[in-house]
């Protein structure tokens, strides 16, 4: 296992440097270094739990089904995530 405080495994992820990729493929993301290791950090969208007269009761008795993470999905920005949600509403359902 390599030295998590060792800094050379964690080298500066300059865009500059990244193979050639264009600049907006990764503009925006957020990547984990150390120990010689780098990796890609992102948010999810899971199904949830819909209820149009949703309560915070709801909320505590589907927490089970909010976090579950079969079937999430990655948007790629905010108005992707409010037409996922939109769509959820318009449905009556969830997704």
């Amino acid at each position: 296992m390599g030295d998590l405080r060792d800094q050379a495994g964690a080298a500066s992820l300059d865009v500059g440097e990244c193979g050639g990729q264009p600049v907006d493929v990764i503009t925006g993301e957020v990547y984990t270094a150390g120990g010689g290791q780098v990796a890609r950090f992102f948010t999810g969208r899971t199904q949830g739990y819909y209820n149009p007269s949703l309560s915070i009761e709801d909320v505590r008795d589907h927490l089970t089904e909010i976090r579950d993470e079969t079937g999430y999905t990655i948007p790629a920005g905010a108005t992707e995530e409010i037409t996922q949600l939109l769509r959820t509403v318009a449905a009556g359902r969830k997704p």
